[in-house]
């Protein structure tokens, strides 16, 4: 017994493991409908790192993201061609290190309550319905004094009960004076 004690010491078993921190209980809503996408990409944004999961699992695997063409402009490149769910996880896991390391962010995304909506015949013939909303006003404070802001068109799918969102178009404020939501991801882009 001493022997296999002995063992089983060197081996390992016993050393303490790396400290990793406190697991948090994120309280995400069931995608039944566009506004809990919403709800779920607000919670995702107020857990910085944490809640890339969640936004993960509120996009489509094809999900697109366009750029404001006054921002491809300014920036002289547009890092969002050919965008999908990898690069956009990719890029947002960037986003929520870079600013939500040490303040809590904040997305108010306006939206409509879409359960009073009727919509779309779907474009995609394997989706259920389709949703979109059209300049749909947004802030996302990140730091103490950073913040985004513009307008978005915003686009839904629903596949077998389950609804994702599979494009946004962004859009620069009428004064177009604040920074933007794409400007904010290009700020993290390769």
């Amino acid at each position: 017994m001493a022997a296999l004690a002995i063992a089983l010491a060197g081996c390992g078993l016993f050393d303490t493991r790396d400290p990793e921190p406190p697991g948090q209980n994120i309280p995400v809503v069931g995608r039944i409908s566009p506004t809990h996408v919403v709800y779920n990409i607000h919670i995702a944004f107020e857990v910085g790192s944490q809640g890339i999961s969640v936004y993960d699992q509120q996009i489509s695997t094809d999900y697109a993201f366009e750029m404001d063409p006054n921002d491809v402009n300014e920036l002289g490149r547009n890092p969002f061609v050919d965008w999908n769910k990898d690069k956009e996880k990719a890029n947002m896991t960037q986003v929520f290190q870079r600013y939500g390391a040490i303040h809590p962010m904040t997305l108010n995304l306006h939206a409509p309550n879409v359960d009073s909506l009727e919509a779309d015949i779907p474009v995609d013939p394997t989706a259920d319905a389709e949703v979109y909303f059209d300049d749909v006003p947004y802030i996302i404070v990140a730091e103490q004094d950073t913040s985004f802001a513009g307008t978005a068109d915003v686009y839904f799918r629903d596949k077998g009960g389950t609804w994702t969102m599979y494009k946004w178009v962004d859009s620069r404020e009428a004064a177009g004076t604040q920074k933007t939501f794409g400007l904010m991801k290009a700020s993290v882009a390769p």
